[in-house]
């Protein structure tokens, strides 16, 4: 169990990633803006747990499983646009 706990930040990761790709931006700007908005998560999360002594690991599953879930609700409620308007080849 504590091994699949390293998929719930990459998971994220990459949902950043397709978020970003689906507003229509090159994969590599996609990439970078999702490490930029992922670093932040990953501050915040610690940040918050560590104020409120919750920093264990139940707390960060569950805030990872949270993102995850916040993240997907964007990506099925929010509009795609069209990628070839914002990315050539």
């Amino acid at each position: 169990m504590f091994k699949l706990f390293v998929l719930l930040p990459i998971v994220s990761m990459s949902l950043l990633a397709v978020n970003f790709s689906r507003q229509g931006l090159c994969w590599r700007s996609a990439l970078l803006s999702a490490a930029v908005v992922w670093g932040v998560i990953v501050i915040t999360i610690t940040e918050v747990l560590s104020i409120l002594h919750l920093l264990n690991f139940e707390w960060l599953s569950f805030a990872w499983v949270l993102t995850m879930i916040l993240l997907s609700c964007i990506y099925f409620y929010v509009d795609r646009k069209n990628a070839a308007e914002y990315c050539q080849g």
